[in-house]
Order: structure tokens, then sequence, then C-alpha cells
């Protein structure tokens, strides 16, 4: 796993040379864990569940900002059943596409921009 406070990845290149990052979707690169308190079979339409859910998604992005990105949109840990939240382990790819076409109607015309978006749609159902 990546540990930005060690590693320079292509995003913080980048960054230095003007571009505005991006990143869409999974991202594979970090120890997967739950210091939220969520369970598996947490209902997500609960509003003290909500609420962690929303923390750990901060959480994650903000740790994804840390390795080099400007943006980070729709972000996932990984496949399907890294997402403790049993309900919530399908494939949402409009929800990824919308944080993509948010970012290039957003950015900075400006600019030049890298974005990579990584979906689950290649990964069929979890299987053990």
């Amino acid at each position: 796993y990546i540990d930005p406070n060690i590693e320079t990845i292509l995003p913080k290149y980048l960054q230095k040379y003007g571009y505005t990052t991006a990143m869409v979707g999974k991202w594979h690169l970090f120890a997967h864990g739950d210091e939220f308190g969520l369970k598996a079979n947490d209902n997500y339409l609960d509003e003290e569940v909500d609420k962690k859910l929303k923390q750990r998604q901060k959480h994650l992005e903000d740790r994804i900002k840390a390795c080099g990105f400007d943006y980070v949109a729709s972000a996932i840990e990984g496949n399907n059943d890294y997402n403790i939240v049993e309900a919530l382990q399908y494939h949402n790819l409009d929800w990824t596409a919308k944080g993509a076409i948010d970012f290039l109607e957003k950015r900075d015309r400006k600019r030049p921009f890298f974005m990579i978006m990584n979906t689950t749609g290649h990964h069929g159902p979890c299987m053990e």
C-alpha cells in the first residue's frame, strides 16, 4: 500500500507542472479498515449510519488528496466487497461517472489536467 509521506506518485509530479489532478472511483492503494464503527448489517438510511458513512468517505477522500490529487470524487477503497455495509456492496457506475463529469465541467479550462477514473464494472459479483 502507498504512503504519501514517503512515496511521490504521478499526480504530485504533475501538480508541479501546473496540472489539475483528479481521482474518481476505486482507489486500491490503502489498507482497509473501519475506524468508524460500521457493521455489515447497518441500515445506510439510518441517520447515525449515514453520518458515519459520510465521515468515512471524507476520511478516504482526504487520504487520497494527500497523494497529490486536487479533486477526489466517488471514491471507494476497492472492489464492492470492501464496503463494510453489505447493502452498499454493488456497482454504482452512475455515481462514479457523475464524479468524473462534475470534475470535467468544473475544472479550470486554462490548465492542463490529469484524471484517473477507476470503476468496479469489470468485476463480477463478490464470490468466495
